[in-house]
């Protein structure tokens, strides 16, 4: 690990994303699920986020996307990397704030809380986000939602990634949890 190269220029990450997104083989990634969903980042290495790329740092912006996605609010990617950028931690080494993500995706309308981890295990919360710090000390955004009496995890696992919380905690075996959602 290395804390060189740490800069970035935010309108040349966002120039960069929109030729990326442009192209026509991009909706074709593997990136993306049949359904539209993007459930594989580590095919993401294209696009700049913060000092890093995607398919390192990305998976808040992704969780913002899926969770925008499912509420058929699509939105230019480019622009949703860009407004992430603005809560990275660490230029995005860190990945990006948790609570700023709930704070973008209130800007599209769509309001989360903070949720006891009990209120999806009982499966009451409809759709949401997970963070999570795995055992590694890495930290990782999983969106969610709720289908057929369990939910859909996005970006975690072999998709469709359908199971019971007490299935998805039982596979991550997270140190820690923010469960946020409706």
């Amino acid at each position: 690990f290395s804390f060189k190269n740490l800069r970035f220029s935010a309108s040349e990450n966002l120039q960069n994303n929109r030729k990326i997104i442009g192209r026509k083989e991009f909706s074709k990634s593997p990136a993306f699920s049949p359904d539209g969903f993007i459930e594989r980042q580590e095919y993401l290495w294209e696009l700049a986020f913060g000092a890093r790329d995607s398919s390192y740092c990305g998976c808040g912006w992704i969780a913002a996307y899926n969770l925008l996605h499912s509420a058929g609010k699509d939105t230019d990617i480019s622009v949703l990397i860009s407004e992430a950028e603005k809560g990275a931690v660490l230029k995005g080494v860190f990945g990006t704030n948790p609570f700023f993500i709930r704070k973008l995706l209130s800007g599209f309308g769509i309001e989360l809380r903070l949720l006891p981890k009990r209120l999806l295990l009982s499966g009451k919360a409809k759709r949401g986000f997970i963070y999570y710090l795995r055992r590694n000390f890495s930290g990782h955004f999983a969106a969610f939602t709720k289908e057929d009496g369990k939910y859909r995890f996005y970006n975690v696992g072999k998709p469709p990634y359908i199971v019971s919380p007490e299935k998805f905690f039982e596979r991550e075996k997270p140190l820690f949890t923010i469960v946020f959602g409706e």
